[in-house]
């Protein structure tokens, strides 16, 4: 690096920890502006621009990747950043080819496997994440990632077995032990279905945790345990598209027609254009 290089880093530095972020970034900027700027001066500029305005970031990471296509670091920042912002195919060019350099990056292949998990592409996906468990066996990103994956094909057995390998490691992710109990009610294991859901609740609130027990009560011929549960979360899903339209074949499998034309019409009203929703017109309207 230059010396006015390493002067303006050491410069922007001192402004942050003042807590001075915006006056740094007009000082890189204008720097960058009136210079060719060394990359590590982009990736300062861009690490600032993140709490400031993401578009910015987005523009200096990608300025300094056209000027040092080869830098590591650079590619990884505008990589990840497409990522968190939910911009994957984006992110997939920058992170793929670095991942091409460093094939034992971890972080690396979850975030691919994730990636390509976003797609639907779940051999792609699972391809990421295997390689990443057989560098490490207990990368939790790894277990989960390969268990959503199996979620994602349909294959229970499989899904189970991760989401347990996953849940040994961190055993108070509530999402998990509900999925566990998602896995056990399809093999129709419901007495440990039943363990797991009941267990997620222990931890927190948790609408699919619901939801799972009183599928699982309506398979057991206990229609009234199922709508208890249904209805004593009536107040707190009212923003719950998915809610409504379970409650609704909820009544409509139990016979309470009248209770499911209520429901639609209440839930027509809060969400005009789901059209999960509208689906369920021909159920509700159809001739006797």
């Amino acid at each position: 690096m230059e010396n006015v290089d390493i002067f303006i880093i050491e410069k922007i530095n001192e402004l942050i920890q003042n807590n001075k972020k915006k006056q740094a970034y007009e000082m890189l900027k204008k720097y960058i502006d009136e210079n060719v700027a060394t990359k590590e001066v982009y990736l300062k500029i861009g690490e600032i621009a993140q709490g400031l305005d993401i578009l910015e970031a987005i523009h200096y990471y990608k300025e300094g990747v056209a000027l040092y296509p080869d830098d590591n670091k650079l590619n990884i920042a505008l990589g990840f950043l497409y990522f968190n912002n939910k911009e994957y195919y984006r992110a997939e060019k920058y992170l793929l080819k670095i991942w091409v350099e460093d094939p034992t990056n971890t972080r690396l292949l979850t975030t691919l496997g994730k990636i390509y998990k976003s797609f639907k592409q779940f051999e792609k996906a699972m391809k990421y994440f295997k390689l990443c468990e057989l560098l490490e066996p207990a990368n939790s990103f790894a277990l989960y990632g390969i268990a959503d994956t199996y979620r994602g094909i349909g294959d229970n057995n499989n899904a189970l077995q991760y989401w347990l390998k996953f849940n040994a490691i961190e055993p108070n992710n509530k999402l998990a032990i509900t999925r566990i109990g998602d896995c056990y009610a399809r093999l129709n294991e419901k007495e440990n279905a039943l363990l797991f859901y009941r267990r997620a609740l222990e931890i927190d609130y948790d609408f699919f945790a619901h939801l799972g027990l009183a599928k699982i009560h309506l398979s057991n011929n206990e229609p009234k345990k199922a709508l208890e549960i249904l209805e004593r979360i009536f107040q707190i899903e009212q923003k719950n598209s998915r809610y409504y339209c379970e409650y609704i074949d909820l009544c409509l499998a139990i016979g309470l027609k009248n209770k499911a034309l209520e429901l639609y019409n209440m839930a027509c009203n809060r969400f005009p254009d789901n059209a999960h929703l509208k689906s369920l017109a021909s159920k509700l309207f159809k001739n006797p």
